[in-house]
């Protein structure tokens, strides 16, 4: 079972999000920390760093997008996600303890992928659904289980 937990937590995370963003009346400013979250959350369930590393990322960033768009420090995003982003490469090499040959590839992926998400949306409305972020989180859901299947 243990196998499955990372896809099943994935999958899990996506349906939350799903249903809690009508009666929470959550904004698009706290999608990534939601979903970094739920990558935190799987991460738990597995004895590899890999996954770590996008939660913490995505959690880091996703508090920065708050403090910058709804907390005390409007107007300076550019400055604030550049230090929140330190901070999180520094917490996720902390949190590989030198088994992280890939903390540095899966947070440039991460910021790489997760910026250009939340740039696009800007013009393309339709990525701040929260069924398209919860179908995203069910995608790499199945990823994961096919992964699983495999016996990585």
């Amino acid at each position: 079972m243990r196998r499955y937990s990372l896809p099943l937590v994935l999958a899990i995370g996506a349906a939350a999000l799903a249903y809690a963003r009508g009666p929470l009346d959550m904004t698009w400013n706290i999608t990534p920390l939601a979903v970094g979250v739920v990558a935190l959350l799987a991460a738990a369930t597995l004895p590899n760093p890999r996954p770590w590393t996008v939660g913490i990322v995505l959690v880091v960033w996703g508090a920065a997008v708050l403090l910058v768009r709804e907390g005390p420090l409007p107007g300076r995003e550019a400055p604030v996600y550049m230090v929140a982003l330190g901070i999180a490469l520094l917490v996720a090499q902390v949190v590989a303890d030198g088994r992280g040959d890939g903390v540095v590839k899966g947070a440039a992926l991460t910021m790489l992928s997760s910026g250009a998400l939340f740039y696009a949306a800007f013009d393309v409305p339709e990525l701040q659904r929260w069924w398209v972020v919860a179908a995203g989180l069910g995608a790499a859901a199945v990823v994961e289980f096919a992964r699983s299947s495999r016996g990585r």
